[in-house]
């Protein structure tokens, strides 16, 4: 009841933006009616047809993901009475998005915490802003945990142990964010890149978020990879929980030891892995591709070392298949080329591949 009302307040601050969405500027949607059964699970074969048609548009795809933030941040637990409504927000911001906390003037984020603070809003915008109140606050006299930010230069590798302990083998240009200290009810941190995890035991839940999907475990050993759109998540020991951020239907999966889940702009897909140590092979400093397209290829050459690799474009519909252990990174390239019938070409910034 009072997550539907949550709901109520985003879409009365909304006004008649979401009320007036439209397909192709002709069909009209039912914003609160489609959340709410889409959120139940309810909505049937035409309905999902005409909600996947609405957020085809860019602006409404936006708006969905701001929703679906506050959402997962709306938590209804048991709060004190009398809490200020300044912790109140402070708290809900802290638990956002940062791409939601930095709304700009307008949005959602922005006009519910002036409505908050509003002495005359009317009678049921009162009740429903109270609501929400009540459930999105709690833990407000901790002030909020400031993140850690740690990124890693292309060509280098860093290992960052974690406050309870875990650890994590960041790779080449990736970025993580974590608090000084985990709180009593998770265990969060952020990954932009590749990071491999070795989560300590406990039973506080450890969740990894990343754009596409986050990951959640008790404790295991599990590789995160954010490169090429799309999150990856292969297991190595115990069991992870990955959930979609994107897909329109809600979606969780289980992915057990030496299994794969993949998620990108929709569904989660999960599948067994053939050679489990090619996966982690960039923790040992080896580069291992199979049958992946050569743009991706050069992408990580790139991060490895780094150093810029141009190639013709005649040469990007291509896919290789190698290993290298440890070569300098002007015999990888030279190795790529000869496979591709190419020729390499040495230059001020690094290297092309170009047709021969």
């Amino acid at each position: 009841m009072g997550v539907d009302r949550v709901f109520f307040v985003y879409l009365y601050k909304q006004g008649d933006k979401m009320a007036k969405s439209s397909i192709n500027n002709q069909q009209k949607i039912a914003w609160k009616q489609y959340f709410l059964r889409w959120r139940e699970g309810r909505l049937n074969e035409s309905e999902q047809e005409t909600l996947d048609a609405w957020l085809l548009v860019a602006e409404n795809k936006k708006l969905w993901h701001e929703l679906l933030s506050v959402w997962r941040a709306a938590q209804p637990p048991e709060i004190p009475q009398g809490t200020p409504v300044d912790a109140q927000w402070l708290h809900l911001a802290n638990r956002l998005p940062q791409d939601v906390k930095t709304a700009p003037a307008g949005s959602f984020a922005q006009r519910l915490r002036s409505a908050m603070a509003l002495p005359n809003i009317r009678i049921t915008a009162i009740a429903a802003v109270a609501a929400l109140v009540c459930i999105l606050a709690y833990t407000f006299y901790v002030p909020p945990q400031e993140m850690q930010s740690v990124t890693v230069p292309f060509g280098e590798q860093l290992a960052v142990q974690l406050p309870d302990g875990s650890e994590v083998l960041l790779n080449s240009g990736s970025t993580l964010k974590y608090p000084g200290s985990f709180d009593d009810n998770v265990r969060l941190v952020d990954l932009s890149g590749e990071g491999y995890f070795k989560v300590e035991h406990g039973q506080i839940p450890f969740v990894v978020e990343t754009e596409f999907a986050s990951a959640r475990v008790l404790g295991t050993e599990f590789n995160v990879r954010t490169w090429d759109a799309e999150t990856v998540v292969f297991v190595n020991s115990g069991k992870v929980a990955v959930h979609s951020n994107t897909a329109v239907q809600a979606s969780e999966v289980i992915v057990l030891p030496e299994q794969l889940a993949i998620c990108k702009d929709g569904p989660i897909t999960v599948q067994p892995t053939e050679n489990p140590g090619d996966l982690l092979s960039w923790r040992h400093g080896r580069l291992v591709f199979t049958d992946q397209p050569l743009t991706s290829a050069v992408a990580e050459i790139q991060r490895r070392f780094n150093v810029r690799v141009n190639i013709d474009t005649e040469l990007s519909v291509h896919s290789v298949t190698a290993a290298f252990n440890k070569e300098p990174v002007q015999k990888i390239v030279q190795a790529l080329a000869a496979s591709l019938n190419a020729k390499v070409v040495r230059t001020s910034y690094g290297y092309d591949l170009r047709v021969r």
